[in-house]
């Protein structure tokens, strides 16, 4: 399984192709696919209508699994998954957090 690795501030877009059972291309149809996320507070996707979908960070770090499911006309399901994992973005802030104080030589 394919894996795209975020940072919490990223989106990404994602394209398919299709084989037959011999390694040969399929024409993609984009009105037979569904786009879906397991974890949208992680990553949410966007089908864009035309074989493509945008990933977006969602704001929660962690592991998502986005799937893309191809609804054939002859009743057959196929299905296409990657690992979306979202980590921290760069730092943007500092802070100081202060001990309790104590007199001096103690």
């Amino acid at each position: 399984m394919a894996e795209l690795v975020l940072k919490d501030t990223q989106q990404c877009l994602l394209s398919i192709s299709e084989e037959d059972a011999r390694g040969n291309p399929v024409e993609v149809k984009p009105d037979e696919l569904t786009w879906l996320s397991s974890d949208e507070t992680v990553a949410t996707v966007t089908d864009n209508g035309d074989g493509t979908a945008l990933v977006v960070a969602a704001g929660a770090l962690g592991l998502a699994q986005v799937q893309v499911q191809d609804s054939e006309t002859d009743g057959t399901n196929i299905a296409g998954t990657l690992d979306v994992q979202v980590g921290p973005g760069p730092v943007t802030k500092v802070n100081i957090t202060p001990g309790t104080p104590t007199e001096q030589g103690a």
